[in-house]
């Protein structure tokens, strides 16, 4: 058993991965603001010390490492989170113009947060992973044309996509929302999982859809995402509705949605 202090941990990937690290028998110190509960109710919580701490504060008056250290754990997992534009959700839901920079070619390559999980649990037990890094993401990259379409279609339509240059693109997007597309998609990164796969037995178990589906419905649930009052369908692990059709473009592996391949 390990002391292993979780920082942000009743975020997206804490929320999955502090119950699994429970489970594995590990000691675990659950460090955030306190300003909410993990995305998913577990019992395994129940055996979690939970520590409110505001990094920020402390970070500014150089105390948040020696507060770490005082805890004397054995791993810390310390992990951060993006915000994306809630803007884009309700675009795809109900068939307003999207506008997307170069031509939606840019490549993103998603992962699910019990998947990220899956990987730093794995991580603790495996003397492989010291002193290394891995990537962790899901089977395969897609385009943000691919996506945009691939979430349409879970309202049953077509994306309306307005391809603009960047500049136009700056002008109608808030700000910080188009320096993060910026930042991601001018990297066009496709990471390869062989290294994971082979030292840690990492194997995803969700496409990108997946995850964008899970963290959209989360999203709605809460008032955090607007869809346009359109049915939201509920999907299972392999990208299927609730009456167990086969979903179109979320099946683990595929590069979804009819896009150009990603190589």
């Amino acid at each position: 058993m390990r002391r292993v202090v979780v920082i942000g941990a009743t975020g997206h990937i804490g929320s999955y991965l502090v119950p699994r690290l429970v489970r594995g028998g590990h000691e675990v110190i659950a460090m955030s603001r306190g300003t909410r509960d993990p995305y998913h109710a577990s019992p395994q919580w129940n055996s979690v010390t939970r520590v409110t701490v505001d990094r920020e504060a402390q970070d500014a008056e150089g105390t948040f490492g020696a507060r770490i250290a005082a805890l004397r754990p054995d791993v810390v997992i310390d992990l951060v989170c993006f915000t994306a534009d809630p803007t884009v959700w309700t675009s795809l839901a109900t068939g307003r113009p999207l506008a997307l920079p170069d031509h939606g070619l840019g490549v993103l390559h998603h992962v699910h947060a019990d998947d990220v999980a899956q990987a730093f649990e794995r991580a603790l037990s495996r003397s492989a992973a010291i002193g290394a890094s891995f990537h962790v993401v899901a089977e395969q990259a897609m385009t943000l044309r691919g996506l945009a379409t691939g979430v349409a279609r879970w309202f049953g339509r077509e994306p309306v996509l307005d391809f603009v240059d960047w500049a136009e693109f700056d002008r109608r997007v808030v700000p910080e929302h188009a320096e993060a597309t910026r930042q991601h998609t001018f990297r066009s990164i496709t990471a390869s999982i062989v290294r994971a796969r082979e030292a840690l037995g990492y194997a995803p178990r969700y496409s990108s859809l997946d995850a964008l589906h899970e963290a959209l419905a989360w999203l709605v649930a809460n008032g955090q995402a607007d869809v346009g009052g359109q049915q939201f369908p509920r999907r299972n692990l392999l990208g299927q509705n609730r009456a167990g059709e086969p979903g179109r473009n979320a099946t683990s592996g595929s590069s979804g949605a009819k896009t150009p391949p990603v190589r």
